[in-house]
């Protein structure tokens, strides 16, 4: 028999906060639970294992090693809607030329970085911006940025730099205790490296990953987004200079660019919007403010006596977390 009786679910998230029930919350009969506990546990291994032998009833950021074996016995919510780049500080030399920023997407092989970070899970970003299935996925633009190790040098040739030896030093910062950050950058440093650039590793903790996407110090950040949401309004977060989202930290400013997604967001027209967001997709990719690298996997998993967790159509954690009032336990 089901029930409904609330109960004391312990969710690993990051960091520790006990939230406990609003009597008089404005759902009727909602939330289900008297509390949560959330407690952190960094480690992927602990982090899972505290799943699995019943110390947590739920967990997200689940590595992808563990999202198949934990299907058998634990409800798993996978999804691949977050969005990994490497983001550019374009103020800064020689990221302020974008033939150089254009080299460096035409050097990474994304599908040895999607298998060596990933397993192979998820899909990899070599033109279109939005995930396959959107109705502002652009196939036309699929395979903009091949690998092409020989367009890459001609770039930088232009660009005043006669080998690769010769391009300035460049600094990737990195998340590196977060494996979905650490992974991808380790494959991208030694592409990178093996051409012959001068790439050094910079280990951030996630303060300051958080504060170098609005402070801008950094030269090229390891990260990834959610792009939360089937519209490409959500363009307008990192590449739309006008004080506010990602875009501010990495100095990217287009005057053309801002225009178009201000004016599709103003826009209900769905012809007019496609017109509008194509244009902006070309601008985005031609100005190359970001190594495009891949759709990664993600998942939450829980107890099968977890129950009306909903993943929202691509959400992520964030968005899907946010409706815990819809939670109970069948224990």
């Amino acid at each position: 028999m089901l029930r409904r009786k609330p109960l004391l679910p312990r969710i690993v998230l990051c960091g520790q906060y006990v939230l406990k029930k609003n009597p008089n919350y404005w759902k009727k009969g909602q939330p289900y639970l008297d509390q949560i506990i959330m407690t952190a546990i960094p480690d992927d291994t602990a982090r899972v294992n505290a799943l699995k032998s019943g110390a947590a009833d739920f967990a997200e950021n689940i590595p992808w090693q563990q999202i198949t074996p934990l299907e058998s016995g634990f409800s798993v919510y996978k999804y691949s809607n977050t969005f990994d780049m490497v983001r550019f500080n374009t103020s800064k030399a020689p990221l302020n030329d974008k033939r150089v920023r254009e080299a460096l997407n035409f050097l990474v092989d994304r599908k040895t970085i999607l298998q060596l970070a990933f397993g192979g899970q998820g899909a990899i970003i070599d033109g279109p911006l939005q995930p396959a299935g959107s109705p502002y996925y652009w196939k036309d633009l699929e395979g903009y940025y091949k690998q092409d190790p020989a367009k890459a040098t001609q770039l930088l040739n232009d660009a005043g730099y006669k080998t690769p030896a010769d391009v300035p030093p460049i600094e990737l910062s990195v998340f590196s205790t977060f494996a979905p950050h650490n992974d991808p950058a380790q494959v991208i440093l030694q592409e990178l490296t093996t051409y012959g650039l001068k790439v050094t590793f910079k280990p951030v903790d996630a303060a300051t990953l958080t504060a170098n996407r609005g402070n801008g110090n950094f030269q090229a950040q390891m990260d990834g987004v959610g792009f939360s949401n089937n519209d490409p309004d959500s363009l307008r977060l990192f590449f739309q200079s006008t004080g506010i989202g990602y875009a501010v930290g990495a100095k990217f400013k287009n005057d053309r660019l801002d225009t178009l997604l201000t004016q599709g967001s103003q826009t209900t027209d769905v012809a007019q919007r496609k017109t509008i967001y194509r244009e902006a997709e070309q601008i985005i990719l031609d100005e190359a403010p970001w190594i495009f690298l891949l759709w990664r996997p993600s998942a939450e998993a829980a107890a099968k006596s977890v129950k009306g967790y909903v993943i929202v159509p691509n959400g992520l954690g964030i968005q899907n977390l946010g409706r815990w009032e819809n939670i109970w336990l069948d224990k």
